[in-house]
């Protein structure tokens, strides 16, 4: 019997969660970016690719991530739109944390429209670091492949020391 009373309890845990418009703007974000990076991580576990097409890969989803990041409010508001459209039909109100006068576990952002503040709270943040991960992880690779082809006859001619 208390196993039930356990699988219930979790079980309205979960709805409740699931039932939160943070959850779902976060699950719609996530799956537009994972939805680009895809490519890169099944070409990346290729066991034939070279540094070079993989530097190439990475490169093209970075600018696409750049891109998202100079349009945000364009591409933010299709992803809002989208999470509306999942939480009317959960009977969800897009709605925002409350704020209180010190905040010590998340920012306050001064704004009382939940698509700007899941912009600036989650959104900007999200690219930014996804980029800032692809920067730290992949350039000590890309410097290796620059040292690389210029040993090469026909690019050390072209290459300025």
């Amino acid at each position: 019997m208390s196993d039930n009373k356990d699988d219930a309890t979790a079980a309205r845990s979960f709805h409740k969660k699931l039932c939160d418009f943070e959850f779902l703007i976060t699950l719609v974000t996530v799956s537009k970016i994972m939805a680009i990076t895809h490519q890169i991580s099944v070409s990346l576990q290729k066991p034939d690719i070279d540094l070079s097409s993989a530097i190439g890969h990475i490169e093209l989803v970075q600018s696409v991530i750049t891109d998202i990041r100079s349009n945000v409010e364009i591409e933010f508001k299709h992803l809002y739109l989208s999470a509306q459209a999942i939480s009317s039909k959960l009977h969800v109100e897009p709605s925002i944390p409350r704020i209180v006068g010190i905040q010590r576990y998340r920012h306050n952002y001064s704004t009382n429209s939940p698509d700007v503040y899941y912009r600036i709270s989650l959104f900007i943040p999200y690219l930014d670091e996804l980029n800032s991960s692809f920067v730290n992880r992949f350039s000590k690779h890309k410097k290796t492949l620059v040292s690389l082809q210029n040993i090469i006859p026909i690019n050390a001619i072209k290459s300025k020391y």
